[in-house]
Order: structure tokens, then sequence, then C-alpha cells
């Protein structure tokens, strides 16, 4: 839980409910980092521009990719009142076959 309240995806501007959008559709979830930016314009841009810049740089070791996906289901999996992402599932479980070896 962060100290300073983010912005509601009902109250966001048009442009970050775009952004929320896209993480949503990507990770299954909102970031909560994303959401606290958003309530400075500048502030959201260069996030936003940040987190890009590391997104087209590829420098991530693909092999993260399971152990981010077991991240983000194991933090909605804790929330309060639980939930499970089911848009997280089939990537996690895709991710887990191909380390597997299956």
């Amino acid at each position: 839980m962060s100290r300073i309240d983010g912005v509601p995806e009902k109250t966001a501007l048009p442009d970050v409910k775009s952004v929320y959008d896209r993480m949503r559709d990507k990770f299954g979830l909102v970031p909560l980092p994303l959401t606290v930016t958003a309530r400075h314009a500048a502030l959201f841009r260069a996030y936003t521009s940040f987190e890009a810049a590391f997104a087209r740089a590829g420098c991530v070791d693909e092999s993260l990719n399971s152990e981010r996906l077991a991240l983000a289901y194991t933090v909605a999996m804790t929330r309060t009142p639980v939930g499970r992402p089911n848009t997280l599932r089939p990537g996690l479980l895709a991710e887990i076959m191909v380390t597997a070896g299956r």
C-alpha cells in the first residue's frame, strides 16, 4: 500500500486511462507506481517514458518473463479481497510449461 493514493481510473484523464488500459492488457493489472505518478502530469510522462525506454531497449532477459508473471499473479492473489486475475493465468501457465520443457 502506498502512502499516496493513486488516481482511480474513473477520475483519470483520457490519456491516463489509455495507459491504464494498455498496462491492464499487458500485465493483467495497473501497477501502483503508475497510478501514483498520474497525480502529476509531468511526472507521469517522465515515468511512462522511462518504462517505455526500458521496454524498447530489450535489456531484460526473457527468462525473467515467468518471474514477472508469477509476481503479478501473487500480488493479485494477496489483495483483499482476494482476486484471481484470469488474464494472468494463461500466460503464467504457458511460461511454466516452457520452463519445464513441455
